[in-house]
């Protein structure tokens, strides 16, 4: 679990068993630093930060990763996380009182009742898909991250869709799995996160300016030693990105 990445050249299933296994080993982690569940958003920052640097072929102790990306997002993770099961707490009351509305409500309100629940779900929804890959991959204040994870959504509006339908889709599998064939049903949850997280790694692959390392390439440098996560937004050209 905490080994250097080795290549397996053109094995197919050397590669498929040793990137299954980062995945394993990462979902273990994302699990015990999210024991204390209000951890669970700057668990989620460190599984993107080691995912991003796994997709770029750079050389990660997996452990030792997971642990700088979840120190360096502990504060902002845990704030945004703690945001997140706020919300849904508020959104899972919204819609339990929707579905036992009492019936003297006239149709134009419920209609905005649910019309309000929907926007604030899919606005929600938007911005925690871009939030976490964006602050583990960058840095910048905490309203920037907000606001450009939201805008960014926008314009790239098809991908979104794409992605909050992978990701369904993704789950439902697991769970379609777990009840179909009960005795191997749990082996997609060994690794679901992090295959949901390297799915959507990889579809904002050029948002987050990931590209494989070249030979010889060195990690960006800060004072006080290397760091992985970037000065600053970056879009395709290496310039601020454009929301």
């Amino acid at each position: 679990m905490t080994g250097t990445r080795k290549d397996y050249g053109t094995n197919p299933v050397l590669r498929f068993m040793q990137k299954f296994g980062y995945l394993m080993a990462l979902n273990v982690l994302f699990l015990v630093f999210s024991i204390p569940i209000v951890t669970f958003g700057a668990a989620l920052c460190a599984l993107y930060y080691t995912l991003c640097r796994i997709i770029e072929g750079q050389e990660t102790e997996i452990f030792r990763t997971f642990l700088r990306g979840f120190s360096e997002n502990l504060f902002r993770g845990t704030v945004i996380g703690l945001a997140a099961l706020l919300l849904g707490r508020i959104f899972y009351l919204e819609l339990k009182f929707l579905l036992l509305m009492p019936s003297a409500l006239g149709p134009s309100a419920v209609c905005g009742l649910w019309c309000l629940f929907s926007f604030g779900c899919l606005v929600s929804a938007f911005i925690f898909l871009y939030f976490f890959p964006l602050q583990a991959r960058f840095r910048g204040s905490f309203g920037k991250i907000i606001a450009d994870s939201f805008l960014l959504s926008i314009r790239h509006l098809p991908r979104t869709v794409l992605l909050l339908v992978s990701d369904g889709i993704i789950t439902a599998a697991a769970v379609w799995f777990l009840l179909s064939v009960p005795a191997v049903g749990i082996i997609p949850w060994t690794v679901l996160v992090p295959l949901i997280c390297m799915v959507n790694a990889l579809y904002l692959r050029d948002i987050l300016s990931l590209r494989r390392e070249e030979s010889g390439q060195k990690e960006d440098k800060r004072e006080g030693g290397q760091t992985w996560k970037k000065a600053h937004f970056r879009g395709r050209k290496g310039g601020e990105t454009d929301v």
